[in-house]
């Protein structure tokens, strides 16, 4: 059996830590995994959910502190550090396995700490492109001269983050790709080609209000389409949690441009299947990207998808196969996609069905489940 520890900071609402809690309670019913997760910042809201599900969580009495320290930075990451090395130390598990980018720093550096000698297997998992890096440069020399040495695996979930991980000094046998997997059949929606003629049509997005995720593009394709196409009839629906006090900054402009009959941000959605079961159409404007869990549950949804052409979403959407790229930060190409698509029903049925057949092929949770379980055979070896 294999003891596995997880790390991240919290189990947040997020594509990373859905996927954790999908794949990992899963393996840690099989007897060859002894799995759970630690976070040492706080639980998350996912916690309970993920105890629900068989896999454990553990967030030290101490890590309460570490997140009022918010104005003692250095201390704060210096007691992180600690942290994650004497939970290391004390459960002397197989494998270690980070996610996201601040879990890898501290898991790195608390790692370093422990010497050689009888160190566990290191594995990270990198889940977005590496601007990060340009933004803040030590960060990049520390991650790419200190940190990505450790590692004996690499995971990327898109093969554009694999060609960072190559950039960044990784060699292709240490890189292992895992795209995210959910239950594909769990979306199945079994539509007919004439629920898209249904009119008003019903568009759909989904991701928290970071600027980053395109909704200022959206918005704005949205007004050019009532400028110019007035004939056409939809609303918009936007689920995801406010960020950075932009929801407020959203409001103003729809109540600017009389765009409230169009579009409604309808906050934190706990029911994605039957948000999505309203949908004709599914856009993600986002302007960086891994590998988007909501586009993966759209396609699973039969739905035509419109996205932008970064990162990993090509490895998702084929242009004009199962949906339609455009370029990002461009809300004239955003709306001229949206025009096409929504005069052209049979072919949003086709894009539709294409996509449904994509994900269940390459996007079902029984393929990552697969990967995983070669990754941890392999690096145990």
């Amino acid at each position: 059996m294999k003891k596995i520890l997880i790390i991240i900071d919290a189990l947040d609402v997020g594509g990373a830590e859905m996927d954790i809690i999908r794949n990992f309670s899963v393996l840690n019913q099989e007897a060859d995994f002894d799995m759970s997760v630690f976070t040492y910042h706080h639980r998350g809201a996912l916690a309970d959910l993920s105890e629900e599900n068989g896999l454990p969580v553990d967030l030290p009495k101490i890590g309460k502190i570490i997140t009022l320290l918010q104005k003692l930075p250095l201390i704060k990451q210096l007691l992180t550090i600690l942290l994650i090395r004497q939970k290391i130390k004390q459960d002397r598990p197989d494998i270690i396995h980070s996610f996201l980018l601040r879990p890898y720093f501290y898991s790195a550096i608390a790692y370093l700490l422990m010497g050689k000698k009888n160190r566990p297997i290191f594995i990270m998992s990198r889940l977005n492109l590496n601007f990060h890096q340009q933004k803040y440069p030590l960060m990049a020399v520390i991650e790419t001269k200190i940190c990505h040495p450790l590692c004996d695996k690499v995971v990327g979930n898109s093969k554009a983050i694999l060609q960072d991980l190559s950039d960044e000094g990784i060699a292709p046998h240490r890189q292992y790709l895992i795209y995210n997997g959910i239950d594909t059949t769990q979306f199945t929606m079994n539509r007919k080609a004439s629920f898209y003629h249904q009119k008003p049509f019903t568009l759909t997005a989904i991701g928290n209000l970071h600027s980053y995720k395109g909704y200022d593009d959206l918005l704005n394709a949205v007004q050019i389409l009532q400028a110019k196409s007035q004939e056409l009839q939809f609303k918009l629906l936007i689920a995801g949690r406010d960020e950075s006090d932009n929801l407020a900054r959203y409001q103003q402009f729809i109540t600017a441009h009389k765009l409230v009959p169009y579009i409604e941000f309808i906050g934190h959605c706990d029911d994605i299947l039957s948000f999505l079961a309203k949908s004709h159409l599914h856009l993600h404007p986002s302007h960086t990207e891994g590998l988007p869990n909501a586009i993966i549950e759209a396609m699973s949804a039969e739905l035509p998808v419109i996205a932008c052409n970064v990162g990993g979403i090509p490895e998702l959407i084929t242009h004009q196969e199962n949906g339609l790229l455009v370029e990002p930060c461009a809300p004239q190409q955003l709306a001229d996609a949206i025009k096409t698509l929504l005069a052209q029903p049979e072919t949003m049925y086709r894009y539709g069905q294409r996509g449904k057949q994509k994900a269940d092929a390459c996007f079902h949770i029984s393929n990552s489940l697969a990967a995983y379980r070669q990754l941890y055979g392999e690096s145990a070896q």
